[in-house]
């Protein structure tokens, strides 16, 4: 029963921030883009747990090559988005843009794609402070891992590592 409530609660949260989203962006269109869709971004879709703590990551397409993520977590009843994203092409890569809760004083940091296969792609950004990579792998049709890169305290990197399971398509 527990299972089922949590389960209602994703879906509801996934929804409402669906319904929410402020997507303002404004991106080249898309007949100018003439880029194939990249397979991992459609593996994306869909709803994931952080295995490690309550947290999510809904991805959703917007359009025929944008799509969004929104990162939030469910505490009792109450829901909080921590983190959004948006994916778009352009000028032959593909740019993740992300804005961190708290972060940056609410500025969007851009990422651009540097590398790419069917089942992981990885955004890089040397100038950021930290992360300077993310990179999202899917492992299998219900699981996914990301992480992301940067410079640590001690001058080595640091990579902090996301492992998630899908809880909707």
């Amino acid at each position: 029963m527990l299972i089922v409530i949590r389960l209602i609660i994703v879906i509801a949260a996934s929804l409402f921030f669906l319904s929410c989203s402020d997507n303002t962006k404004t991106i080249v269109p898309e007949e100018k883009q003439k880029q194939s869709i990249p397979d991992v971004f459609s593996k994306l879709l869909g709803t994931w747990k952080n295995t490690n703590t309550n947290q999510f990551e809904h991805w959703s397409q917007i359009s025929d090559t944008t799509f969004t993520s929104v990162v939030f977590s469910i505490n009792v009843m109450d829901t909080v988005r921590t983190e959004e994203a948006i994916i778009y092409p352009q000028h032959g890569k593909w740019i993740f843009e992300n804005k961190v809760s708290n972060q940056n004083d609410g500025k969007s940091v851009q990422f651009i794609s540097s590398m790419l296969t069917d089942t992981a792609i990885q955004f890089t950004n040397p100038a950021h402070d930290f992360p300077t990579d993310v990179h999202y792998t899917i492992t299998g049709p219900a699981s996914m891992r990301a992480f992301i890169i940067g410079p640590g305290k001690t001058g080595k990197k640091d990579t902090i590592y996301f492992n998630y399971r899908r809880v909707k398509d």
